[in-house]
């Protein structure tokens, strides 16, 4: 009776693992599957956090666009001509709230911490 099985150390976690001698182990060595499934997930959390973001940055163009749009209706409306104002601003204002956002949330992490809150 021939042996269906051989044994093979994970290279990160280093335990050893019976894996199908017909499995063909790269040069690079093996990954048991606990192992491949923590990288798969940090892999997937990545791509969460990556597509949160541009989804709000998506959200904030649209903002800043919906708000130009009535601030220039609004100020046609008070001055009577079709003049660009501060209202142009609206955009730049949207796009540092980001950074501003960011900063104010950090602070206050940063003081819940100090004050174990």
């Amino acid at each position: 009776m021939t042996k269906d099985v051989t044994t093979a150390v994970c290279r990160r976690c280093k335990r050893r693992w019976n894996i199908s001698r017909l499995r063909k182990v790269p040069l690079s060595g093996y990954i048991c599957p606990e192992c491949a499934d923590a990288e798969r997930r940090q892999q997937q959390a990545l791509e969460r956090r990556t597509a949160k973001k541009i989804a709000v940055a998506c959200a904030m163009a649209f903002v800043a666009v919906l708000l130009t749009m009535w601030a220039r209706a609004q100020a046609v409306a008070w001055r009577g001509n079709t003049a660009w104002g501060g209202e142009a601003l609206v955009p730049v204002y949207v796009i540092a709230a980001w950074p501003v956002w960011r900063t104010l949330r950090d602070w206050a992490r940063s003081c819940r911490e100090d004050l174990h809150i």
